[in-house]
């Protein structure tokens, strides 16, 4: 839907109104981070993918439509971010998380093909769901 991309962030995948955890992407996670919402679901879990494209064009958009997007009821959120942790952090509750390459990388770079740059990084459907799961235990 051309019109959900230009107001910035809108939801890819949802289980419903009342997902369990909200896990939050900007682009190249989003195939990671989907993988991990159908490992939940597959668990019996409920989640709800959120993509964040432009964050500034989301911020500007009414709060009615922030709030469908990014249920303010729904505590557990995850934010991924494979450029580093500094970007969706900021729609995240304090009792959930962050985790961006810069949390996880050891070196200054990697290249090569971008899915096993990520693998390579952790960023990897089975981590995000355990990543996903630990912010559940602890806002519960």
């Amino acid at each position: 839907d051309s019109g959900a991309l230009n107001r910035g962030g809108y939801v890819v995948t949802a289980s419903d109104k009342n997902s369990d955890v909200v896990l939050i992407v900007t682009g190249s996670e989003l195939s990671s981070v989907q993988s991990a919402g159908g490992l939940l679901v597959n668990d019996g879990g409920k989640a709800r993918v959120e993509i964040d494209i432009v964050m500034e064009t989301f911020d500007a958009q009414p709060s009615e439509y922030q709030d469908d997007v990014l249920p303010p009821w729904i505590r557990p959120r995850l934010s991924l971010e494979a450029s580093g942790s500094i970007g969706p952090e900021q729609y995240v509750y304090l009792d959930s998380a962050v985790i961006g390459h810069d949390m996880l990388m050891t070196g200054y770079g990697a290249s090569g093909q971008g899915a096993g740059v990520l693998v390579s990084f952790g960023f990897t459907a089975e981590n995000v769901q355990y990543a996903a799961l630990s912010v559940l235990e602890r806002v519960r």
